[in-house]
């Protein structure tokens, strides 16, 4: 409330008619000052204190609302501000929360993580992380806060006691971690926003291989899709080839089985009902089997034309 006071003004002084002391003029003049600099303080205490929308001329503005309780308000199209942490991000790197709420970068090497610029104690504090991964065996290596909430994270491990991300998982090109704090950093809590928790890691591609491939870890699952059956019109002699309408989701190594289809016998040198490996994809619509897993002795097929039907074996 404003503490501007004008009942000390007389505002019949002079009086019409009469011979006035100067003394009137003089206290009304003092009022009037102290009054302006009663006003004077308070616009200035207003420009140092209020939330604006623009700028005061000749005054940059700061909202800067440090720590003040904003309460019951309704609220509608807030967004959060974003930081670069640069598009070549390696070794040791300080993660300022008061630059940005969001802060991408590119990971190019080995990074160790710091956080600082927390919000106070008693408050919720957050920071999204958004980090493109640009070399894929680069490990990304958090502070000793985040290690009790780090088991929830893929491809996770301890590094000098530190949360590490070792690896990003296959073909990932992306992670994104929601960091979070009640106590000023003392303890943090990370969550994966565009990738699964680590207890449910199941990925849903092509198997290729028992080993699996670089970002891959013991322990991970992954489900191979249904292969469709296809359909052999034609087997080649010498190149030993089987023609088919598509090799889609075939791999080197798939077992694979042949039948008869429409009626039509099986033709051209495999035997209905024998497992064979698919040991050389030809071209988009022909492929070559092996006998053996070892993928060493090829089925050796004589030139002929029919229908009948090749089985994916799962």
């Amino acid at each position: 409330m404003s503490t501007i006071n004008t009942n000390g003004i007389n505002v019949d002084y002079p009086v019409p008619g009469e011979n006035n002391s100067t003394q009137g003029f003089r206290d009304n003049f003092t009022s009037i000052k102290n009054n302006l600099n009663t006003a004077s303080t308070e616009i200035t205490e207003l420009q140092d204190k209020a939330v604006l929308k623009q700028g005061l001329t000749g005054v940059a503005i700061d909202n800067n609302m440090a720590n003040t309780l904003i309460s019951n308000a309704a609220v509608r199209g807030f967004r959060s501000t974003t930081y670069n942490l640069g598009n070549a991000i390696s070794g040791s790197v300080v993660v300022d929360a008061t630059l940005g709420d969001v802060q991408t970068g590119t990971i190019t090497g080995n990074t160790t993580l710091q956080i600082a610029g927390w919000a106070p104690s008693g408050t919720k504090s957050e920071i999204t992380l958004d980090l493109t991964i640009g070399n894929a065996d680069a490990y990304i290596t958090f502070p000793g806060t985040i290690n009790a909430s780090g088991n929830i994270v893929e491809n996770n491990a301890l590094n000098a006691g530190n949360l590490t991300i070792a690896k990003a998982p296959y073909n990932v090109t992306n992670l994104q971690y929601k960091l979070t704090t009640t106590n000023c950093g003392n303890t943090v809590t990370i969550e994966p926003i565009n990738r699964g928790y680590q207890t449910s890691q199941v990925e849903v591609r092509q198997a290729m291989t028992p080993t699996g491939y670089v970002g891959d870890r013991n322990g991970d699952i992954a489900l191979t899709p249904v292969i469709e059956p296809v359909t052999v019109t034609a087997t080649t002699v010498t190149t030993n080839v089987f023609t088919t309408d598509s090799t889609e989701g075939f791999y080197i190594g798939m077992p694979i089985e042949f039948t008869g289809q429409g009626g039509e016998a099986i033709f051209g040198g495999p035997v209905a009902g024998t497992t064979y490996y698919v040991s050389t994809i030809t071209t988009d619509t022909s492929f070559v089997v092996a006998t053996d897993t070892a993928l060493t002795t090829p089925l050796a097929l004589t030139t002929a034309t029919g229908t009948m039907q090749a089985s994916p074996i799962a």
